[in-house]
């Protein structure tokens, strides 16, 4: 399986989602097996669903996320 992070606490954010979800869209495309990972704002990690648009993440987390917890180790 292949992961795309995109979002994160920085002032490209939203650029960050735009190009996330246009690599997690070819990668679909071309690898079946992706993950789309969201960095929200404030820290968090979440799973999107697949075929998740931009437009999900004006109000912040897209429904049907899936938090995550990231551990180290």
């Amino acid at each position: 399986m292949i992961g795309v992070l995109f979002g994160g606490p920085s002032p490209e954010h939203d650029i960050s989602i735009l190009t996330g979800l246009l690599a997690l869209r070819e990668l679909e495309r071309t690898q079946g097996d992706v993950a789309g990972l969201y960095w929200t704002k404030s820290g968090d990690f979440v799973l999107v669903p697949t075929g998740v648009e931009a437009e999900s993440f004006a109000d912040g987390v897209p429904a049907q996320s899936q938090t995550l917890e990231i551990r180290r180790g």
